[in-house]
């Protein structure tokens, strides 16, 4: 807590800010702010003194007009302290002072790499929410759900004049129980990303830090590795109290080609994606439409030229091969995809464009929407979309990976692997073109 640069931020009543950064000092405001204000903060660097800033809290709360306060917890990517009233905190800044008012949104574009939007919340909103290490808008629940930490007696029993529990001075002197509590030995957070500036080493044996719901390994990125099948999906055990089973007569279901679906999409997927691109190609002999340097038909692997010309026609583009993701699953490259841990909110996606590949993030490494994949005719082109850790690309037969630009879209061949976060993605194309 010393040798910093300082930058106030007020926080007026009725809203809440996230701030990222070491926390400095913790001021109370006399003003005549409404005391249900709730202001969240989250400090971010893991050499926080949190007991000495637990003590800064106590003495604060004794001779402040408010009530509740919470411990901050030792936790470089969770919410880490919630407080009630107007405040002025004081925190760690690379930049000289700066002033920050609660409504200009360009002072959290600079402190967080990917937040797109900002907005303010009501009290009722405040939130606490886990691992959610560089967005402003998470999800919520309301605040009085979500305190943490301990309430300082002394301010309680100012405005109550005789509970029955703590009357006395012992409220004042009952936090030393809880300042512990910061730094108690919960589940180690996820290990961060490679050091920036260094490029990180192939990781065909690192496990996702995730952990899958399928316990499975990942896939080694080497090129040419037969792809495992998808796994199958655990049945659903948080529901025991499930409806009654309807019986339904499936002999007259028309027959349905399964698809795998291990990776979460949205529902914009099955529409989007019949959106029809007409592209030059060539027909295989039963009239598949292939790219026009196909030795084999992509769909039903006759051998092209036989019984047909090759003259180049325009056509339907059919799907340009999968991604294989590094838990087993799969998701098809039929039209352009944004891929993130929530990628929903994208514009591709909104005015649907695109379509949308989720990955679960238990590291919190990725972005919302961390990489665009773009079809151009025949190829598969990526871009980083402005991710908090960028993308990395590991070509086939290479020994090392490269960064994909935020700027230009590069093609990405068959083999190919991308590493998004601590998840990997290798691409199969399904056109087997001439050499």
């Amino acid at each position: 807590m010393s040798d910093i640069d300082v930058a106030h931020v007020r926080f007026e009543a009725g809203s809440f800010v996230l701030v990222r950064g070491p926390i400095a000092t913790v001021l109370f405001d006399d003003s005549a702010a409404s005391p249900e204000s709730v202001a969240a903060l989250m400090a971010a660097s893991t050499d926080t003194d949190y007991s000495a800033l637990n003590e800064l809290l106590l003495r604060c709360a004794e001779d402040s007009q408010f009530g509740r306060f919470a411990a901050v917890l030792n936790a470089p990517h969770a919410w880490d302290l919630i407080a009630t009233g107007a405040l002025v905190i004081s925190v760690t800044t690379e930049a000289a002072d700066l002033q920050v008012e609660p409504k200009v949104g360009t002072v959290y574009r600079q402190v967080f790499d990917d937040v797109q939007s900002v907005s303010m919340h009501p009290v009722d909103t405040a939130a606490l929410r886990s691992h959610e290490g560089s967005d402003l808008l998470s999800g919520a629940v309301r605040a009085d759900r979500v305190l943490i930490g301990f309430t300082p007696p002394a301010v309680v029993a100012a405005s109550t004049p005789a509970p029955a529990p703590s009357p006395t001075a012992p409220p004042v002197h009952a936090p030393p129980p809880p300042m512990p509590m910061p730094m108690p030995m919960p589940a180690p957070p996820p290990p961060l990303p490679p050091p920036p500036g260094a490029t990180p080493p192939p990781p065909p044996h690192a496990p996702p830090v995730h952990a899958p719901p399928v316990h499975a390994p990942p896939l080694p990125p080497p090129p040419g590795a037969t792809p495992p099948p998808p796994p199958i999906a655990p049945p659903d055990t948080q529901n025991p109290a499930a409806p009654d089973f309807e019986l339904l007569d499936l002999s007259a279901a028309p027959a349905v080609t399964p698809t795998p679906l291990p990776v979460e999409r949205s529902a914009s997927q099955a529409t989007s994606a019949k959106r029809s691109v007409e592209v030059l190609g060539v027909r295989c002999p039963v009239g598949h439409h292939n790219h026009p340097e196909a030795v084999y038909c992509a769909q039903c692997g006759r051998r092209m030229g036989v019984n047909a010309t090759l003259v180049a026609t325009f056509g339907p583009r059919p799907p340009l091969g999968l991604f294989i993701v590094d838990d087993g699953s799969t998701a098809a490259v039929a039209s352009d995809l944004i891929i993130g841990r929530e990628p929903s909110a994208h514009i591709d996606i909104i005015e649907q464009r695109a379509d949308e590949l989720r990955l679960v993030d238990d590291s919190s490494t990725i972005s919302r929407a961390h990489v665009g994949i773009y079809l151009d005719n025949w190829s598969v082109t990526a871009i980083d979309l402005h991710s908090s850790n960028g993308t990395l690309l590991h070509r086939s037969g290479s020994t090392t990976w490269e960064t994909i630009s935020t700027e230009t879209r590069v093609t990405i061949g068959s083999g190919d692997t991308l590493r998004v976060g601590e998840r990997e993605l290798r691409l199969e194309l399904h056109h087997v073109q001439a050499p």
